[in-house]
């Protein structure tokens, strides 16, 4: 008997759907997509791929997936034809947008630069709110705002070449090999090569294990670290610091006087520098803070003479930077212009008919549970929100809840209508990574009978709505985009599809409109009582939780294994503090603050300062009692 003949083996090239990296590889697959491999040419990904990358297929194929429209009646969610699910979400969110109240749009960084564009047309176009944002963009935009300006010139992300030659490099993060794979993998060839690697954060990582100097972020004082910086770099190199931005208080005068003395040594050697910002936290105003301070030192090393250091700010998802100018943010238009900008108004009345909603709409987590009706594109909520019992209770409260999404997650469980939409693999369109490189994302094959494309969704969406604007493919949403956002129409077309992109222009600095607080202001962590240990939430995002990686065989499975070994929560404890509670790795202690109480497991943390407690973000369901809203709390600590 003959064997039957196989199809032959396919490959196409995307971009990884993770971290903002933006690394290209290849989807293979005969009949169905079958593996990944990295691209050998791609200018980010250079022949590797880390974890996340290799495993970029496995979500769509064994992941909870949606594959057809789910409509709740009587309180279960039962499968619907694509018009009686389109027709539900559409008569439900006019019947509520018509009698005036309040409505929101959630994008995404998981989503495509084209959806993204659709779901702000969506919201101020088609349900009349200016409340427009994509989780996680907040972090982003912090970091962006404390630096001065709205986007990151190409001059200084261009190529990763940069910062391997680079031979002072600063990182303020939360465990960039974790959240930015490719972004540490560069640091490592330049420490490898010589570079003096300085690390801040939260906790000890696996750069500040390889690091010449470490600066701890102090939960009472989280800037002390950037400050001690800041003062010792003028005091070692001779120049008046912090010139560009207000002056701070005094750093702990031992930490100040290590910091310089190894800043003094590096002084003769050190010509090109370079400063890594990730998303440590969750304060925006934290955030725009620590941006600040590296804004303040670039600026006075130009003053002392060296040349301009390398800034990147790094977005959490692979297109968190696309959705923010796409106009999925509440205080903005496409093209990062103000809401009061005329020309780019008239832009979007002759690409969405009509006019639309011009009104500054609130944050993603200030408006849910603050809205009626809510459409979801590809994201769920209580994943990065700060208090997932929060969102979820939110979810339950909302009168109308819309979710586009690949997966049965979560936020799709809570909402009223699910419509199905392509995964990574099945759709294309184009995402924007951290260096502003526009890159084509492209579908190994078509998605499953009854799944849609999410901007086909988001087109019946507006049509039902009422709205004119009715994009008729994808490449002429990418044309709207192009009108729309001057940035991206300065991009050749041909060139967005070539390996690596296309980079985008400068568009110039737009100004903060947030205030920066004063660097040395420990107000919001409030004054330490040296006698009470602290505890801190440490992160801004875990992803253990994003869909991609719950969907994964590969990946869920050191999460997963997390939280069934640790169902009360888990905190992270030196072991010096450990020896004196007589505690050891994984025995229970009770935590008792302000706020509440609670019993979680001990995680020994070799590196971290005594009288210093972390909640990683993972945990910070578990122990928001204690924790309070501001995530950081004295506590009392008890052997159980």
């Amino acid at each position: 008997m003959e064997a039957p003949e196989r199809a032959a083996l396919r490959s196409v090239l995307t971009i990884c759907p993770f971290c903002s990296c933006g690394c290209g590889l290849q989807l293979h697959g005969e009949s169905s997509i079958q593996g990944v491999s990295p691209s050998l040419s791609h200018p980010v990904a250079g022949g590797r791929l880390c974890a996340r990358g290799w495993a970029a297929h496995e979500a769509t194929i064994w992941g909870p997936r949606v594959r057809t429209p789910l409509v709740r009646r009587k309180g279960v969610l039962e499968p619907a034809g694509w018009p009686e699910a389109l027709a539900a979400a559409a008569n439900s969110l006019r019947l509520l947008r018509d009698c005036g109240r309040h409505m929101g749009v959630l994008g995404s960084g998981r989503a495509m630069n084209e959806e993204n564009f659709l779901a702000a047309a969506l919201a101020r176009s088609g349900l009349a709110t200016g409340n427009v944002d994509a989780g996680l963009r907040s972090t982003w935009d912090a970091l962006v705002e404390g630096l001065g300006r709205r986007d990151c010139t190409p001059d200084l992300t261009r190529t990763l070449d940069r910062l391997e030659a680079s031979d002072t490099i600063v990182v303020i993060e939360g465990d960039l090999a974790t959240t930015h794979p490719r972004i540490a993998l560069s640091i490592l060839h330049a420490v490898a090569s010589g570079a003096r690697l300085v690390t801040i954060g939260w906790a000890p990582t696996h750069l500040s294990q390889l690091a010449a100097l470490h600066l701890p972020l102090q939960p009472w004082a989280p800037l002390a670290g950037i400050v001690s910086l800041q003062g010792a770099l003028a005091a070692a190199w001779g120049g008046a610091a912090g010139r560009h931005a207000p002056r701070p208080s005094a750093a702990p005068p031992a930490e100040a006087a290590v910091t310089a003395a190894s800043l003094a040594r590096w002084r003769g050697e050190s010509r090109l520098s370079a400063f890594i910002i990730g998303a440590f936290d969750r304060d925006p105003t934290l955030l725009r803070s620590a941006a600040a301070a590296v804004h303040a030192l670039a600026g006075d090393l130009v003053h002392m003479g060296r040349p301009e250091p390398l800034i990147l700010p790094l977005p959490i998802r692979a297109n968190t930077r696309g959705s923010f100018e796409l106009g999925v943010v509440p205080d903005l238009l496409p093209g990062q212009r103000p809401l009061a900008d005329e020309e780019a108004r008239a832009r979007l009345r002759r690409l969405w008919g009509g006019e639309p909603c011009w009104t500054r709409g609130k944050q993603a987590e200030e408006f849910i549970g603050a809205v009626d009706g809510l459409v979801v594109l590809g994201d769920d909520i209580p994943a990065f929100h700060s208090s997932p019992a929060d969102a979820r209770r939110a979810l339950e409260k909302t009168e109308c809840l819309v979710v586009i999404d690949s997966f049965l997650t979560p936020t799709a469980r809570h909402a009223h209508v699910v419509l199905p939409m392509a995964a990574f693999g099945e759709a294309s369109g184009t995402f924007t990574n951290a260096a502003g490189r526009v890159q084509r994302v492209r579908a190994w094959g078509p998605p499953p009978a009854g799944v849609r494309p999410g901007w086909e969704i988001l087109r019946g969406l507006l049509g039902a709505l009422g709205s004119s604007y009715a994009p008729a493919s994808l490449e002429q949403i990418l044309e709207h985009i192009r009108a729309a956002v001057p940035a991206y129409g300065a991009l050749d077309p041909a060139a967005i599809d070539q390996v690596g992109g296309s980079l985008l222009p400068a568009s110039g600095d737009r100004g903060s409109t947030h205030p920066v607080a004063a660097l040395g202001d420990t107000a919001r962590a409030g004054t330490r009582n040296a006698s009470h240990p602290v505890l801190r939430r440490e992160g801004a995002f875990d992803w253990g939780d994003d869909p991609l990686v719950t969907g994964s065989p590969t990946l869920r499975r050191s999460p997963a294994s997390r939280r069934r070994l640790n169902p009360r929560g888990l905190v992270a404890m030196s072991p010096q503090d450990a020896t004196a509670l007589g505690v050891r790795q994984g025995w229970l202690v009770r935590l008792k603050s302000s706020h509440g109480e609670a019993e979680t497991a001990v995680q020994l943390q070799p590196g971290l300062e005594p009288g210093v407690l972390f909640v990683p973000y993972a945990f910070r369901d578990e122990l928001a009692g204690v924790l309070g809203g501001s995530g950081v709390a004295e506590v009392e600590v008890a052997r159980t």
